[in-house]
């Protein structure tokens, strides 16, 4: 049977990668922030956004997390964009 040919496994495990390749990966709930050590940006975008880590003094980074995950403004590209409007 060709199914045991080598030929046949090898285009198949090669198929199967492209297809796993092409699948489209969900977007993170978790970002680090970092060069921003007054924490403004935090109060900007706290509808949307709670912080994760605790809150030392002097921290040059913290991470965020998302409140409501899936959403339009749950993404990178959202924070961009507030990054660039402070």
């Amino acid at each position: 049977m060709f199914f045991k040919s080598k030929w046949f496994q090898l285009g198949l495990a090669i198929a199967l990668g492209v297809v796993v390749l092409m699948l489209p990966r969900p977007e993170g709930t978790k970002f680090k922030i970092t060069g921003e050590e007054a924490r403004e940006f935090v109060l900007l975008i706290d509808q949307h956004f709670t912080p994760v880590s605790d809150d030392k003094t002097g921290a040059k980074e913290y991470i965020i997390e998302a409140k409501k995950p899936g959403s339009p403004e749950a993404t990178a590209a959202f924070l961009e964009d507030k990054i660039s409007e402070l």
